[in-house]
């Protein structure tokens, strides 16, 4: 990082306040050094991260937005999120940010169906909403990108509609309202990248049926929400629930027959 003025410090960059040029939506925030007060800045992103963000979002024939909702008091895994996103976000023109805080926007996180904080919520044009709970890194970086990419028209989108999957959820129950649809997992399962790839699959297939358009479907790192975690009948990951259904890794669409059936008349 070359910024003029920048001292190197154990963690963090240390810069001038009176250089206004730095407007990194990382983790800023203000030491105090007697006269000479310093912005100390840790970067979520590595120079690679960003690089390879940057190689996909290159590719965008669409607009992204991305809304995250905070608390107005952040705690640690908040920040990171929030930080994360805006550094993303720094990497194109199309996409685009709203930070919310919760205490000011409860009309609008019921709207979406915000059951915790942190949470990212993804829109496209044609595209289902999208919730995200937790911080997508370590395992969950490299799927993140690919569902950006998805969601902004990039061409080496490996979601493609499946006709199986298709006739088996066209077969499901006809529904009065919406349902949950979640994808558990954690960040340091190396499965996070297939398991988000069958997942969206299942999500942009449901959405485009013409019955579809009902799932309200979450990403859910457990690492921030372990109460998930804790209520699985098999403690075993990635896992898609919807109410009182689990399905296991491997998933397969056969074994979706009877898994969206409506709660009412389940056993």
């Amino acid at each position: 990082m070359n910024i003029p003025g920048a001292q190197r410090g154990p963690l963090f960059f240390t810069v001038p306040k009176k250089n206004d040029s730095l407007e990194y939506g990382a983790a800023c925030f203000l030491i105090d050094e007697g006269s000479k007060p310093f912005y100390a800045v840790g970067m979520i992103l590595s120079k690679e991260a960003r690089k390879e963000g940057e190689a996909r979002f290159s590719r965008f024939r669409r607009s992204v937005e991305i809304e995250v909702f905070s608390h107005t008091y952040e705690d640690g895994i908040c920040r990171n999120v929030r930080c994360l996103i805006e550094e993303l976000a720094e990497l194109s023109t199309r996409l685009s940010v709203q930070i919310h805080d919760s205490a000011q926007s409860l009309d609008l996180m019921r709207k979406y169906r915000i059951d915790t904080l942190p949470v990212t919520v993804l829109h496209s044009r044609d595209m289902p909403e999208l919730r995200m709970y937790g911080l997508p890194l370590v395992y969950g970086y490299e799927p993140f990108l690919d569902v950006l990419a998805l969601y902004g028209g990039a061409n080496e989108s490996p979601i493609e509609g499946n006709t199986k999957l298709k006739e088996t959820l066209m077969a499901k129950d006809e529904r009065t309202g919406v349902f949950p649809l979640n994808l558990l997992l954690s960040r340091y399962n190396p499965l996070c990248k297939d398991a988000i790839h069958w997942f969206l699959n299942l999500v942009i297939t449901e959405f485009s049926l013409p019955a579809g358009k009902k799932a309200v479907p979450s990403i859910r790192f457990v690492e921030e929400e372990p109460q998930w975690f804790s209520l699985l009948p098999k403690k075993e990951l990635p896992c898609i629930n919807s109410s009182s259904r689990y399905l296991f890794w491997p998933f397969k669409v056969e074994d979706l027959s009877g898994f969206f059936d409506d709660p009412s008349e389940r056993g």
